[in-house]
């Protein structure tokens, strides 16, 4: 079965099926975008894997164990830096999260981009044809997720308020002056109590904009809804692709013209080059010497709601190195941290007032011939079922010609969007 761009009722089924069997603990991975919207490498569009045992794996030296084969779904937290660098976290985490999960899953299902790109195992036969049936129905939706008008009002709360936030960004850029560091990404967090439906607030993501890293995560009651358009990292064979995304221009239709604004912008290609350079340096870390090398520069793409700047660096890996060495290269990502990486995360843990935790780490898998896929976790939701714990972090790439008030509207813009779909998938509020 071929799915090079999920409909919409596919995944609906797919996620009826999912919440129906309980799972303790699942990754569901899927993309709706065409091939031709992202640059290459382009792998699998839906991925699943479900258990109900215990998640045995929390620390980053757990990594090693996956050189062994076999499948693994994989979820970094931002703060498995501490176990790379010399760093802490003494904020609070709003949904916390191991550093590390390796999810080894008792069911499985994968949907290639091919025909024949298609396997499964345990009750991943089931999912298969309850998609299968999805498809068969002539394209009617069953409406398991329909959208609804019905929006509760919640108060999502910021952990600062905007003054204390524009003068944050003053005194970064005082930083950036200094010489401290050229770049740093600084985020603020939104927080909330209600119930949600997880599954509902997926599925309300991907029709708004179908992005090619989101992911579905429980762990224990606990959920990572992820609408990512950024791969951290790839390995297909030896070679190891890093793409980072930095420059943002909104799709409002003018397509030529936005997205030569968002190339020509001086700005956003210099917030892209010095992200290119800190991935370079990571990648010679763990690559052949010679091998690292710029395959495209400032790539402009286009997605449902906005143009993206998107480059793309790749190496060849050294021989003998496995998924736990290019980590403790590449983690965390340049584009959620700034540079010099070290000294900016540094100045995140002074500069922010929450523990980033999920977001701005990395979900994916790694399958049995070491071959890999992680994402970035942007534009996500993080949720904790027991207490109605809410979290919505966002974030913007300062500079030295970062205009504060500017950066407050971005993190408005990306705010408003996300509080809106929680809206709609409330079950209950408090």
């Amino acid at each position: 079965m071929s799915i090079k761009q999920l409909p919409l009722q596919h995944l609906d089924a797919a996620l009826q099926w999912i919440q129906a069997q309980e799972y303790k603990n699942f990754f569901l991975l899927c993309t709706g975008t065409p091939s031709d919207t992202y640059p290459p490498p382009h792998s699998v569009r839906l991925l699943f894997g479900g258990s109900h045992a215990d998640v045995p794996h929390t620390i980053l030296d757990d990594l090693a164990k996956v050189d062994s084969g076999g499948f693994y779904f994989t979820m970094l937290s931002y703060d498995a830096k501490n176990e790379i660098e010399p760093l802490d976290s003494k904020h609070l985490e709003p949904v916390p999260f191991p550093n590390l999960v390796l999810l080894q899953p008792n069911d499985f299902l994968e949907l290639g981009m091919v025909p024949q790109g298609c396997r499964h195992w345990g009750r991943g036969e089931k999912l298969y044809r309850a998609i299968q049936k999805a498809g068969d129905d002539k394209g009617q939706v069953h409406g398991a997720y329909p959208d609804t008008t019905d929006v509760q009002v919640i108060d999502f709360v910021a952990d600062v308020d905007d003054d204390y936030y524009l003068g944050q960004i003053g005194r970064i850029q005082q930083e950036i002056v200094e010489g401290n560091v050229y770049e740093m990404n600084y985020c603020r967090n939104y927080t909330a109590r209600a119930h949600i439906d997880p599954y509902a607030l997926f599925s309300r993501m991907q029709a708004q904009a179908a992005a090619p890293f989101s992911g579905l995560v429980k762990l224990d009651g606990k959920y990572v809804v992820c609408g990512s358009m950024e791969r951290f990292m790839a390995k297909t064979g030896q070679r190891l692709v890093s793409q980072p995304i930095k420059g943002t221009r909104a799709n409002k239709g003018q397509l030529a013209q936005e997205r030569h604004e968002l190339l020509q912008s001086e700005k956003e290609r210099a917030e892209n080059l010095m992200i290119v350079d800190l991935v370079r340096n990571d990648l010679n870390r763990c690559c052949i010497p010679g091998t690292v090398a710029v395959d495209e520069l400032f790539g402009i793409y286009t997605f449902a709601a906005v143009h993206q700047m998107i480059s793309t660096v790749s190496g060849e890996i050294r021989p003998g190195l496995g998924l736990y060495e290019v980590v403790r290269s590449m983690f965390p990502m340049g584009s959620m941290t700034g540079a010099p990486k070290v000294s900016s995360m540094q100045l995140i843990e002074q500069y922010e007032r929450f523990k980033r935790g999920a977001y701005s780490g990395s979900i994916g898998y790694v399958n049995e011939r070491g071959d890999f896929d992680m994402n970035v976790v942007i534009r996500s939701v993080l949720y904790d079922s027991h207490t109605g714990n809410v979290s919505v972090p966002v974030g913007s790439a300062l500079t030295i010609d970062s205009i504060p008030s500017g950066e407050l509207e971005e993190c408005r813009a990306k705010i408003e969007k996300i509080k809106e779909l929680v809206a709609r998938s409330v079950v209950r509020v408090g």
